[in-house]
């Protein structure tokens, strides 16, 4: 017998659990809130859209209303194209984007929609292209920049997205073209 009720309270509490899953054109926005189109409550749940293949294109997770967890956007291919996450409707932790071919293009990360901490950025044949910090959306500390080859092209440091101290830039092949003190 106590098998029984343990295990109709593990199916109840499993299914208590289990997410919502609905197409975004059964809801609509109303007041920046995500809501069901016919009785106007708030939705929680993951939203999704579709190609009209059939195939997903976004999908957004939801609470009352408001994107709170991963967003992802889907190429007709079915790479990733871009994914973020989110935090009461604000970017708010990772932010990365891929080429059509899968090769990722951006990761950023995001506090309450403000670019703030590490970027790196790659070109399509997976070379790595910038690399430095954000804080509030502003190039802060170190960057550097590579040429599409894996060469250096540029160092230096930002304040506020100003360039200061020393910077150097170099040619594809590796040497200094020039150096300029801000």
């Amino acid at each position: 017998m106590k098998i029984i009720i343990t295990s109709i309270l593990f199916f109840l509490a499993s299914f208590s659990f289990a997410q919502v899953v609905i197409q975004y054109d059964e809801l609509e926005s109303k007041n920046d809130t995500l809501v069901y189109k016919l009785s106007e409550k708030p939705f929680t749940g993951k939203a999704v859209m579709y190609f009209r293949s059939g195939k997903i294109s976004t999908e957004c997770e939801y609470v009352n209303g408001i994107s709170n967890g991963v967003e992802t956007i889907y190429l007709e291919n079915g790479n990733i194209f871009m994914s973020s996450t989110l935090k009461n409707g604000k970017l708010h932790g990772v932010w990365k984007e891929w080429y059509e071919n899968g090769q990722l293009k951006s990761e950023v990360y995001y506090q309450d929609d403000y670019m703030f901490g590490l970027c790196t950025r790659w070109y399509e044949n997976g070379k790595i292209s910038e690399k430095g910090e954000h804080h509030h959306c502003k190039e802060t500390g170190k960057w550097t920049y590579w040429h599409e080859n894996g060469e250096k092209k540029s160092e230096g440091s930002y304040r506020e997205a100003e360039k200061i101290g020393r910077w150097i830039e170099w040619d594809e092949k590796g040497n200094i073209i020039k150096e300029e003190n801000f």
